[in-house]
């Protein structure tokens, strides 16, 4: 309710009293304005009016909603509507046509010049612009869990099926204004976009209409619903302070059991839609993508079960096909048995979902599926079995940050060897697979570290893509099985890379039927020639043999030229380590050489150790130097701590004069031994280092 309508909402509820008072107050209220003051913009509707009288004061109500909306100018106005207290006795006609509702129509529905849709034929009516006010006021009926004042009940539509709803707007592109409004019980409350004809596909679009504290819930009969049905390409839509109830009678999963359905299915998509202050029961909002994508903003959402039957989520967005959300506050309260999580999103990127706080309820997540969270609770997440970057999220969660970070990888540190790097990372031993005309593979590029092992590679046509293939040969495969692949690329040009603007690198099998889920990450910033880290993860959930081959490299093509680096390709066989942990490996994975083996600490080919003070081991006379004494023996020897893959190469020299004796070293892959002409005491010092290791 605006600022200028506050004073005289507030005269005209205490003007509207039940029973005998009631008589009193309509006598002093019958005084119409002066001629010309309203210009016929405002007319009253009561549940003791009559459709005969004028509208222009309580004393002179009509009876019906829409006969106050025939009343109005062109223009339209403003409709104020008062019930007579006696709860659903008292409720107020919405329509004079049984079974019809507040239902308006714009030029574009299809029979918007049918007259059998229009009084006396039909309950229609056609859009008044700019803008008609259906307001409530003095109302009897509190609505439980409401917080914005009471609405005025009123008749409308049909609990025998879909298709007369309380409130049914098609192809109104002017703005109503609903408030102070509840509609019980038709078998879906408010239907917006969908033609008078029932068509979805964006003939009926809506835009520009606001709902505040306006209540509306369903008989709970199996197959009626949703209680608030958006669709047809619907935008430019505000719900404030409603309250809006879910069929129970529809199975959860069902888009019938939404207390509001976004209906993209067949048409545009909704979009640009807010929905504040929001208490739903027994269903949540559910959105389905259209063909194009959109915005939705949902602030403060509380959804409530009845402690015994299952909920849906209180958000559940089926795919984010490129719409963004923003969502905050949102809750999940005494959901009964099966709880389900606040936030749910099928698929879709996670930088489409922005949360804001989100709290389920008995140990339900707040937040599954891929999103970008800002505020997870802590002690939400101990009963959850799949991680947050498991399920494509980024965000904070219990001080944790999770999300893709380069500082560390693109430093080039030496890194620990968990698996074996199965890419060859010099460019000499990578493939061209050429799909038309040839491959150009320049090597001797300079990489982000510094060093000369990266290479340049492009195509000599456009298109089908050609590859440089880092590995290509028989592998075995198993479900369960993880492939988790990474490497450093930049667009010579800034123009993107063949096959993705943001993503030139693949891994997987050929020759074999399977199927795997995961995810794939791209370069943050194709056009800003940086080097970018990209990576993805893939587990095997289906296969049709027992081998296939393994291939994993970039795609390149004529006008792309892409920069390539130290590719890195791990395939763990299934039970190695937990899912969750692979999804860590592959989210915090640095390039290592592919002759590293598990267990080492390993630099990239070419790259320096440089020190300017000491090289120190944790223990004296350890694998990499110190010191071995012969005491009058021909020889002594020094076991290594760790085996070596191979004999190493160790350095070693007396420390005082061995005179006429001679001596000589041997290594093997677990021992140095040094040995004496003849026997002695002497002291030997030793230094040793892989050949390789």
């Amino acid at each position: 309710m605006n600022r200028s309508c506050l004073l005289v909402c507030t005269i005209l509820a205490a003007s509207a009293v039940s029973g005998a008072a009631r008589s009193q107050t309509l006598d002093q209220s019958a005084r119409k304005p002066p001629p010309g003051i309203l210009n016929g913009t405002i007319c009253y509707t009561a549940a003791w009016g009559k459709d005969v009288n004028d509208g222009l004061s309580w004393g002179s109500a009509k009876a019906t909603i829409m006969a106050c909306y025939d009343a109005l100018p062109q223009k339209g106005g403003t409709i104020f509507i008062a019930q007579n207290g006696n709860g659903d006795a008292g409720a107020v006609a919405a329509n004079e046509a049984p079974g019809g509702g507040i239902w308006i129509m714009g030029a574009n529905d299809p029979n918007y010049n049918n007259p059998n849709f229009f009084p006396p034929n039909g309950p229609w009516r056609k859009l008044k612009v700019p803008s008609v006010r259906f307001v409530g006021v003095a109302s009897s009926s509190q609505m439980q869990n409401g917080h914005k004042g009471g609405v005025v009940r009123i008749g409308a539509g049909s609990a025998r099926d879909n298709n007369h709803p309380c409130i049914w707007l098609s192809a109104t592109a002017g703005y109503l204004y609903f408030e102070n409004l509840g509609c019980f019980y038709p078998g879906r409350g408010i239907v917006i976009g969908e033609a008078s004809n029932h068509d979805r596909s964006g003939i009926g679009s809506v835009s520009g209409e606001y709902f505040e504290n306006v209540s509306s819930g369903t008989p709970n009969v199996v197959g009626l619903g949703p209680t608030v049905d958006i669709t047809g390409g619907s935008f430019w839509l505000w719900f404030d302070h409603c309250i809006f109830e879910g069929n129970y009678q529809n199975n959860v999963k069902d888009d019938k059991r939404a207390a509001i359905l976004m209906d993209g299915k067949g048409n545009n998509g909704v979009g640009l839609t807010y929905l504040t202050n929001l208490n739903l029961n027994g269903g949540g909002i559910k959105y389905v993508p259209g063909a194009t994508s959109g915005q939705i903003d949902i602030h403060v959402l509380t959804e409530e079960g009845n402690y015994t039957q299952p909920i849906p989520p209180a958000v559940w967005i089926t795919n984010t096909s490129g719409s963004l959300f923003r969502l905050s506050q949102i809750l999940v309260a005494d959901p009964g048995s099966d709880p389900p999580p606040a936030i749910k999103i099928d698929t879709g990127n996670p930088n489409d979902v922005l949360v804001d706080t989100a709290m389920a309820s008995n140990g339900a997540p707040n937040v599954e599926g891929p999103a970008t969270i800002m505020n997870q609770y802590g002690s939400m997440l101990l009963n959850q079995t799949v991680s947050p970057i498991q399920q494509g999220q980024d965000g904070f969660f219990n001080y944790h940050v999770i999300g893709q970070v380069d500082a560390a990888r693109r430093n080039f540190g030496p890194t620990v060897v968990r698996f074996p790097n199965l890419a060859p990372q010099i460019p000499s031993g990578w493939i061209k697979s050429v799909a038309c005309g040839s491959v150009n593979l320049r090597v001797g590029v300079t990489g982000p570290d510094g060093t000369t092992n990266a290479a340049e590679a492009e195509a000599t046509c456009p298109s089908p893509f050609s590859a440089i293939d880092f590995y290509q040969r028989g592998h075995s495969i198993g479900v369960g099985d993880f492939i988790i692949a990474g490497a450093w690329v930049r667009s010579v040009t800034g123009n993107g890379f063949a096959g993705s603007t943001t993503q030139p690198m693949s891994a997987g099998f050929t020759g074999v039927k399977y199927a795997a889920t995961g995810s794939s990450h791209g370069s943050m910033n194709e056009n800003g020639g940086e080097w970018s880290w990209v990576w993805s993860v893939q587990k095997i959930t289906l296969t049709s043999a027992k081998t296939g081959q393994l291939n994993f490299g970039v795609n390149v093509a004529k006008g792309k030229p892409i920069e390539i680096f130290a590719p890195v390709l791990i395939y763990l066989t299934a039970g190695a380590v937990s899912d969750n942990e692979a999804y860590e490996i592959a989210l915090n994975l640095a390039s290592y050489p592919d002759a590293a083996p598990p267990g080492s600490v390993a630099m990239l080919r070419g790259e320096d150790f440089s020190l300017g003070s000491h090289l120190n081991q944790l223990a004296a006379n350890g694998d990499l130097g110190g010191r071995i004494s012969i005491s009058g023996a021909i020889n002594g020897s020094k076991t290594f701590g760790a085996a070596f893959a191979l004999p190493p190469v160790c350095v070693v020299s007396p420390t005082s004069n061995p005179g006429a004796t001679s001596w000589w070293v041997t290594t093997s892959t677990s021992a140095i031994t040094i040995n004496l002409s003849a026997p002695g005491t002497l002291t030997f010092d030793y230094t040793c280092h892989g050949n390789p290791d």
